[in-house]
């Protein structure tokens, strides 16, 4: 073969292989900037699955304070409820206005009663 053909054909070969790197290596950082795009998405999907997981958690705190404090049902209304009742009868509230209005003279008597039992 003569040389000028022998150098056009391995100029071919040294094309192909250069292209073939190329491409390699294309390939390569193509794939690379795959794996940091994923893992990218991966940290963000797991912070808003964090984030997520604490509004729920926020959530039924709230819910159950809700449930708690607020409801019809819910203890603390079943309590203001009975506590009204008692307050509304009207023995009830005879001996609250006598505790509040004679408080002093109610102690003064109890005091001297129990010193004339103890007298004797």
């Amino acid at each position: 073969m003569d040389l000028k053909v022998r150098l056009l054909l391995l100029r071919k070969v040294v094309i192909t292989i250069i292209n073939a790197f190329y491409i390699f290596v294309s390939m390569c950082i193509h794939e690379y900037i795959i794996i940091i795009i994923v893992i990218g998405v991966g940290k963000t999907t797991s912070y808003v699955a964090v984030i997520l997981a604490g509004v729920g958690i926020l959530g039924a705190i709230g819910y159950a304070l809700y449930s708690e404090i607020f409801s019809s049902t819910g203890p603390i209304s079943i309590y203001d409820a009975a506590a009204d009742k008692v307050k509304a009868h009207p023995e009830v509230f005879f001996l609250h206005y006598i505790r509040i209005h004679y408080s002093f003279q109610l102690a003064i008597f109890i005091f001297f009663l129990k010193h004339l039992n103890n007298s004797n």
